[in-house]
C-alpha cells in the first residue's frame, strides 16, 4: 500500500523510502463508524489511512497524508475496487473530480475553488487538452439550475455553446504557454452577488468577473484572462474562452453582470505583470510558493519555515501600494500564521502577529487593518493557552470571553466583532443563560442588519422563543418534491443535520426507530445543510433507513432554511404538535422529546429502546 501511487499523477503527498517500510506501523481505528488502517511513518506521523466505508471487507478510501494532514484521498464509491472519484484537501486546496469510466481522468467537478479553475486552465494549455479545458465550462443544466433571467440565460447559451471548437483554436494557435510554463497567481476584483430579481432571476448567483491568472514562461511572466466565474454549489465554472493579453492591449472593464471596480487597466508595456505588481513582488511570490513546498518535507522544520513565510509576507506588505493589495497580503499573513499557531507548528506565531499588528498601526494605508490582526491574536492565543498540559479549562474559556467583550468594545464597527458576540451568545445559549445569549443575538441583528452574522442572529433570537409558535417551513426535498409541514397535520420531528456530522447520523438512527414505531402518525422531516446536495444524496443512499423527506435549499449552513433559524450547531431537533406549534426545541435528539411523542400519541406501542 505505502508503494502505490494516487489516482492522480498530480496529487502531492508524503512519500516514504522503502528502505524505511518495515519501519512504518499500523493500527486499527474506527472514525465516525468506518473501521480503517492508519498507517504512521518511521517518526509516527500519519501517512495513509486505509478505509471500509461499507463493511464489506474491502478497501473503497485511501487517504494520503502531507505534513501530517490529509492532502488527497481516493475513493471507490460504487465498490467495484475502481477509483471512481478524487479529491484534494488541507494544504492542497479544496478540487474533488470525479472519473464515472474510471480511466484515471477526471470527467467533472464536484469541487473546485476559482483558484484552482485557473490553475487547471494553465495545466490544460501546457499539455493541450481540450477536455480539461471543457470540464471547467458551465454545462448547461448548471445554467438551469442558476435561475437566471431569459436574456441572462440566452447570453449565457451563447457564450458557452461554441466554447469547444473555440478550445480547439485556443491550443492551436496560442505558443506562448509551453511545457516549462507554470501558474503563479490568481487576481480577480472582489466577487460580487447578483441579487434574486435581477432581470427576472429567481436566485442570488455569486460571480468574479475580469479573473486573471499569472503565467510564469519561458519568456517572462505573462497575464491570462480567464474572463467571469460563477458560482455552482461548491464549483466555480467558466463561461467565456480564455486569452492572452499582450503588452499594452487594454484588459476588458466590462463583464456579464457588473464592471470591474479597477477603471482603465491596462495590461503594463513591459511584461505582462498585472496591476502594479513589480518583479520584486513577482520574485517574492516564487520565494514563497518554494516555502511552502518545504513545508510538505516533514524532515524540515516547520517552525522555521513559518517565521520565514511570515517575513516574505511583511516584505509584500511593504512593497505593495494600493490599500487593496495592502490589506490582501496583511489578511494572508494573518491568516496564515494563525492557522500554523492553531496547527501546534509554530507557537511563537503569537510574537508575529503582535509585531504585525504594531507595524500596520504606524502605517497610514493600513491601520485600518488593526482589529483583523487583533482578532487573530487573539484566537491564536486561546489555541496557546488551551495546548499547555496544565491547562484549567474553565479559567482559560472564562478569560477568553472576557477578551472578546474587550474586542468587541474596542472595535465596535469590526465584522470579527459580530463574529465574536455570535460566539458570546453561542456560548451563552449552550451554558443555559438563554437571556444573555438573547442579549447577543439581539445586539448582532440591530447593529449587522442584512448581513450573514446579522441575519443568523435575528434568526437564533426567533429559534429562542420559539417554543410554542407556530413553524410553517415549506421547500423542496432533496429530490425535487415540495413539501409543507402545515399540510402534515400530525406530530412532526424537524431535524437539521449534514453528512459530515457523526452525532447527526446518531439522531438519524433514533428518529429510524421512531418511524418505525409509530408510522405515518409521525412525520420527520431533515433539513440538509451540506453545501453540497450531492453527498446528502449520497449518504441518504448509503444509509437507505433514513428515506423520509429531507428539504435541501443551496447555500448550506448559509441558506434561508437554516439562517432564518440561527442554526449555528448540528444537529438541532424541534417537535411541533398537530397544528406545528413548537412544543420542544433542543440540540441533539434528547429522549424527553420521545416522552413528548408518548403523550401525543398515547395509542402507540411500547418505547422506543434508548440505545
Amino acid at each position: 500500500m505505502l508503494s502505490r501511487a494516487a489516482k492522480q499523477k498530480d496529487a502531492d503527498f508524503d512519500k516514504t523510502d522503502p528502505a524505511d517500510y518495515l519501519k512504518c506501523t499500523g493500527k486499527y481505528e474506527t472514525r465516525n463508524g468506518v473501521v480503517g488502517l492508519l498507517i504512521s511513518g518511521p517518526n509516527g506521523e500519519p501517512i495513509r489511512w486505509l478505509a471500509d466505508t461499507n463493511g464489506d471487507k474491502k478497501i473503497d478510501q485511501i487517504s494520503f497524508y502531507g505534513n501530517g494532514v490529509e492532502v488527497y484521498r481516493d475513493i471507490d464509491s460504487d465498490f467495484n475496487d475502481k477509483i471512481d472519484q478524487s479529491r484534494w484537501m488541507g494544504t492542497s486546496g479544496m478540487r474533488w473530480g470525479v472519473d464515472r469510466d474510471e480511466d484515471g481522468v477526471i470527467d467533472a467537478w464536484k469541487a473546485i475553488s476559482a483558484e484552482e479553475v485557473t490553475s487547471e486552465v494553465v495545466t490544460a494549455l501546457r499539455e493541450s487538452d481540450a477536455k480539461r479545458l471543457e470540464r471547467l465550462m458551465l454545462t448547461d443544466t448548471e445554467l438551469d439550475e442558476l435561475g437566471l433571467g431569459q436574456q441572462k440565460t440566452v447570453d449565457l447559451m451563447e457564450r458557452i455553446g461554441g466554447a469547444p471548437e473555440q478550445f480547439q483554436k485556443l491550443l492551436a494557435s496560442q505558443k506562448v504557454i509551453d511545457a516549462t510554463s507554470r501558474w503563479v497567481n490568481f487576481g480577480a476584483d472582489k466577487p460580487g452577488i447578483v441579487p434574486a430579481g435581477t432581470e427576472g432571476s429567481t436566485s442570488d448567483v455569486l460571480a468574479y468577473e475580469n479573473v486573471m491568472a499569472v503565467v510564469e514562461t519561458s519568456s517572462g511572466p505573462q497575464q491570462l484572462l480567464i474572463g467571469t466565474l460563477i458560482q455552482v454549489d461548491q464549483s466555480w465554472r467558466m463561461i467565456d474562452v480564455p486569452r492572452l493579453m499582450k503588452a499594452g492591449v487594454p484588459i476588458p472593464e466590462n463583464g456579464l453582470f457588473f464592471a470591474s471596480a479597477e477603471v482603465n487597466r491596462m495590461a503594463p508595456a513591459g511584461g505582462g505583470l498585472p496591476g502594479d505588481m513589480s518583479a520584486t513582488m513577482l520574485n517574492l511570490l516564487k520565494e514563497l510558493e518554494a516555502l511552502d513546498a518545504k513545508l510538505q518535507d516533514p524532515a524540515n522544520n516547520k517552525a522555521t519555515i513559518h517565521a520565514q513565510r511570515a517575513t516574505l509576507y511583511e516584505r509584500l506588505i511593504a512593497e505593495s501600494k494600493s490599500p487593496e493589495d495592502i490589506q490582501t497580503w496583511i489578511h494572508q499573513m494573518a491568516d496564515q500564521v494563525f492557522v500554523a499557531v492553531q496547527s501546534g507548528d509554530y507557537p511563537e506565531g503569537i510574537e508575529r502577529l503582535i509585531k504585525l499588528e504594531d507595524s500596520i498601526q504606524r502605517n497610514e494605508k493600513a491601520k485600518q487593518e488593526t482589529s483583523y490582526v487583533a482578532y487573530r491574536i487573539l484566537g491564536a492565543e486561546y489555541t496557546n493557552a488551551l495546548a499547555d498540559k496544565d491547562v484549567n479549562h474553565e479559567s482559560v474559556q472564562k478569560s477568553h470571553l472576557e477578551k472578546l467583550e474587550a474586542f468587541i468594545d474596542a472595535f465596535p464597527q469590526s465584522s470579527d466583532s459580530a463574529d465574536a458576540m455570535i460566539q458570546l451568545g453561542f456560548n451563552s445559549e449552550v451554558t443555559g443563560d438563554v437571556k444573555s445569549a438573547a442579549k447577543w443575538y439581539e445586539r448582532i441583528a440591530k447593529d449587522y442588519p442584512g448581513t450573514s452574522q446579522g441575519n443568523k442572529s435575528a434568526g437564533a433570537l426567533a429559534r429562542l422563543n420559539i417554543v410554542g409558535r407556530p413553524v410553517l417551513f415549506e421547500g423542496v426535498t432533496l429530490d425535487g418534491k415540495p413539501v409543507k409541514l402545515a399540510t402534515l397535520k400530525r406530530p412532526v420531528i424537524v431535524h437539521y443535520w449534514a453528512s459530515n456530522v457523526a452525532s447527526c447520523k446518531a439522531d438519524m438512527e433514533r428518529l429510524q426507530r421512531l418511524r418505525e414505531r409509530y408510522g405515518n402518525k409521525l412525520a420527520i422531516v431533515g433539513i440538509n445543510v451540506d453545501t453540497d446536495k450531492r453527498n446528502a444524496i449520497e449518504f441518504l443512499r448509503e444509509n437507505k433507513g433514513f428515506n423520509w423527506d429531507h428539504l435541501y435549499e443551496a447555500g448550506g449552513m448559509e441558506s434561508k432554511l437554516a439562517v432564518d433559524l440561527g442554526i449555528l450547531s448540528l444537529p438541532v431537533t424541534m417537535l411541533l404538535n398537530e397544528k406545528s406549534v413548537v412544543v420542544q426545541a433542543t440540540s441533539n435528539l434528547p429522549y424527553q422529546i420521545e416522552d413528548a411523542i408518548v403523550a401525543m400519541l398515547p395509542a402507540a406501542a411500547a418505547p422506543v429502546p434508548k440505545k
